[in-house]
């Protein structure tokens, strides 16, 4: 497995999206062996903002899922919703079973509407493949599912910002109490932080997913 997770790491291109696409349906059948698979849980994580094509993404979904379902992952401290997290990515990602190339919107709309539900019980270490997801769908040319996508980066935001830790008066106090309450402002900081910069630089055609990221900017002052 370790012999792989490098050309995970590839740039971007389409001869490197198939040979991501291959690896993950490699890794798939690999995870149940690996000695600790959620080691791989945060490079798998962050693929969901990288991964570009439909066969990839399935194959990355796949194996997501895979890992989710094992029992020495879920066993981890913090990983207890990793089955939760995965089935909604899953279906963040569907296709139509009766139109041919074309996403399901009922079953993505659904599962950004469970997100409200599902944020207050996920640690940051969860949040990362679901913020790598909103990013993904943000940069589409869809605006039905960059409405959505926005409005999940949003929650997530401002979830972020609930959970910044105390002032340094009181963070020592605080510190035994939440000692990962840091975690979601680091997030948005190295995941969040990095793509806007990117949104600031498109080109004027691409103004209206350029309009999108600026709203962001503004709601991600708030952390």
């Amino acid at each position: 497995m370790e012999l792989l997770l490098p050309y995970l790491r590839l740039k971007s291109s389409a001869k490197s999206e198939r040979v991501k696409e291959h690896v993950l349906q490699l890794a798939h059948g690999l995870l149940r062996s690996v000695r600790n698979p959620a080691a791989h849980l945060t490079l798998l994580s962050q693929l969901f903002a990288g991964l570009r094509g439909r066969d990839a993404r399935a194959a990355h979904c796949a194996a997501f899922e895979e890992l989710a379902s094992l029992e020495a992952v879920q066993a981890c401290d913090g990983l207890e919703e990793l089955p939760a997290v995965a089935r909604v990515l899953s279906a963040l990602n569907a296709y139509s079973a009766t139109e041919l190339e074309e996403r399901d919107y009922d079953t993505r709309i659904e599962a950004y509407s469970a997100l409200p539900e599902l944020l207050p019980r996920l640690t940051p270490q969860l949040g990362l493949p679901l913020l790598c997801q909103c990013i993904f769908d943000v940069e589409l040319d869809d605006i039905a599912l960059r409405a959505s996508a926005s409005h999940a980066i949003i929650l997530l935001v401002k979830h972020a910002a609930q959970c910044a830790p105390p002032p340094p008066a009181a963070a020592a106090a605080a510190a035994a109490t939440a000692p990962e309450k840091d975690g979601w402002g680091q997030l948005m900081a190295t995941t969040l932080m990095p793509a806007l910069k990117r949104a600031l630089r498109l080109p004027v055609e691409m103004d209206g997913m350029r309009q999108q990221f600026i709203k962001l900017l503004g709601a991600s002052l708030v952390i």
